[in-house]
């Protein structure tokens, strides 16, 4: 595979760095990764082959320099402002542990003045260590380890004008054993791609611009399996919490329990982000709500993202997280759908921000079930009753019926009628076997006062409108 080509850039391995220098290379090294984001993606199969390791340092690193603005500050206000960004907005387990990493840059900064050799070297050694104490459980051949070389290659370097050089030939070379590291690597032919972000983003940092990536074999990509490759642990969730009742010990051993990938970040002792990879998302909602205020919640779907670029099937995957097509709806059940930017996530993954306290999370396989399950979400305060009805909704029945030119019509039933009466008998013929059970009814907000009666009528059920339903009325039967 052919790699692309960067975009030049002058080479520069001063002894000193201005504040405003230092603020430019870490906008060269933004651009230096946004050039090879998609191409570290293609090199992600660890921990999950989701293929988006790349724009997810990307969107974490775009948020730190993106608080550095014009305007030069101290040297140590300036690391606080691009460590407080990249906290806030980190993406996937990369993201946070670049957030991490990062925050070397904050110790090691001068209280005045410019940026010396000695003062990358310390930020450099205290970011490898700040990285890799906030995983969990820490994996060698990992971007881990490529930090722990350019920091060992930092703090071993003698002459200062070979300080980048020696920096970036270390990470590299260990870039470049990572294949051999893991196994799942190995099989892939493809080097870690944390690995390959960071040595991007050293790179930017040193002025390398006209490097390529670190690796120069043959790379046999992970080929489409003939079968889904199920993940026994398919969500991501990532949660922002403010004034967190525990440190950052507590918090991994307890995620740890309910899941994986587990990496906590701190920006300061306010302000927490955190990472696992779940099959429980309701559980760490649970902790995570007793665990601080939360304020942020993104939930990923990442067996329907690994799907989805293996070809198996269109992305909509279960509804822990929903395509952007449900922007409307899930906004209307009480959620603030953050869109990823086209240049720094992927397209079709939807990330949610709780508009109200949220209390539990919600994974069921239908429309009706999501819509039923965030109407119980809300009302019902008691555990084990709130189990129990989203037990129900995850089991609910469900008849649409859109709205076309020529009338009304059931969907799957194919042939249309030409009024309301009709498709309401059609309906109430359905429902007759079981008549008993509770009906939710659900219709577009742009329906007519009238309408709405008639179906509140027919069916002796509260009709609530959605704002961005994509069908005209949605029935389901609990």
């Amino acid at each position: 595979m052919g790699t692309p080509q960067p975009p030049s850039g002058p080479i520069r391995r001063d002894d000193i760095v201005t504040v405003s220098e230092w603020r430019q290379r870490w906008r060269n090294a933004e651009r230096h990764l946004e050039h090879y984001a998609a191409f570290v993606d293609r090199l992600n199969v660890f921990p999950v082959a989701d293929r988006d390791t790349g724009h997810n340092m990307l969107a974490t690193l775009h948020a730190g320099v993106a608080e550095l603005g014009e305007t030069s500050r101290s040297p140590r206000a300036d690391a606080r402002a691009l460590v407080d960004g990249a906290v806030r907005l980190a993406r996937g387990n990369s993201g946070v542990i670049l957030s991490q990493w990062l925050k070397g840059f904050v110790e090691a900064a001068p209280d005045d003045g410019e940026w010396s050799v000695e003062h990358f070297r310390t930020a450099l050694a205290v970011g490898a260590r700040q990285a890799r104490a906030q995983v969990a459980e820490p994996v060698e051949g990992t971007i881990l380890t490529v930090a722990d070389a350019a920091a060992y290659a930092a703090e071993e370097g003698d002459e200062r004008t070979n300080f980048w050089p020696a920096v970036l030939e270390a990470a590299a070379s260990a870039l470049d054993q990572t294949t051999d590291s893991l196994a799942v690597l190995r099989e892939a032919g493809v080097v870690d791609a944390g690995g390959q972000g960071l040595v991007l983003i050293l790179q930017g940092l040193a002025g390398e611009t006209a490097r390529p990536p670190a690796i120069d074999r043959p790379m046999v990509l992970a080929g489409s399996p003939a079968e889904p490759v199920m993940l026994a642990r398919p969500y991501e969730v990532e949660a922002w919490l403010m004034d967190p009742a525990a440190g950052p010990d507590r918090l991994k051993d307890d995620l740890s329990r309910l899941g994986d990938s587990v990496v906590v970040a701190f920006s300061d002792d306010r302000a927490v982000k955190v990472h696992v990879h779940t099959d429980l998302p309701h559980d760490v909602v649970r902790m995570l709500a007793s665990a601080g205020r939360l304020r942020e919640l993104h939930l990923l779907n990442m067996q329907s993202q690994v799907e989805e670029e293996s070809g198996l099937h269109d992305g909509g995957g279960p509804w822990a997280v929903v395509p952007a097509k449900w922007a409307g709806l899930v906004r209307a059940a009480g959620f603030e759908p953050l869109e990823p930017s086209e240049s720094a996530d992927r397209a079709g993954a939807l990330w949610l921000e709780p508009a109200r306290p949220l209390r539990h999370a919600v994974g069921v396989s239908s429309l009706g079930g999501l819509l039923v399950a965030l109407d119980h979400w809300w009302d019902v305060g008691e555990e084990s009753a709130l189990a129990q009805m989203l037990a129900r909704a995850g089991r609910a029945r469900q008849l649409v019926v859109e709205r076309h030119p020529g009338g009304y019509r059931v969907a799957d039933d194919g042939e249309p009628a030409d009024t309301l009466g009709r498709v309401l008998d059609k309906i109430v013929g359905s429902l007759v076997d079981g008549k008993d059970g509770l009906l939710h009814v659900y219709i577009d907000a742009d329906a007519e006062e009238g309408e709405v009666r008639h179906w509140e009528k027919a069916l002796g059920a509260e009709a609530r409108r959605v704002v961005g339903l994509p069908v005209w009325v949605l029935i389901v039967q609990e």
